[in-house]
């Protein structure tokens, strides 16, 4: 018995929900006008350092040599080493 009414209230919900979708959407309506800039925020304490902005961690490395051909022609060799990753995503 408590099943059947579960059953006709989700039935009605639905029913309810759908029912209240009619018609197309209209045209999308006019931009509002910008609101007045506020005030400057207090200052905030300055972060730790890092490289380039950055504040990364040393966890292992991947090393490894690129080559190829540019587009014009001209081969290239590049050694790379990556040591340092941004979060502890992926780790």
């Amino acid at each position: 018995m408590m099943r059947k009414i579960y059953n006709f209230t989700f039935l009605m919900m639905a029913l309810f929900i759908f029912s209240a979708c009619e018609g197309e959407k209209g045209e999308i309506g006019p931009d509002g006008l910008d609101g007045e800039k506020g005030e400057q925020g207090e200052q905030g304490e300055p972060g730790q350092d890092g490289e380039d902005g950055f504040n990364f961690e040393i966890s292992g490395f991947v090393k490894g040599t690129l080559e190829g051909t540019r587009k014009d022609g001209v081969a290239f060799t590049e050694a790379i080493e990556f040591t340092q990753k941004r979060s502890n995503e992926g780790f």
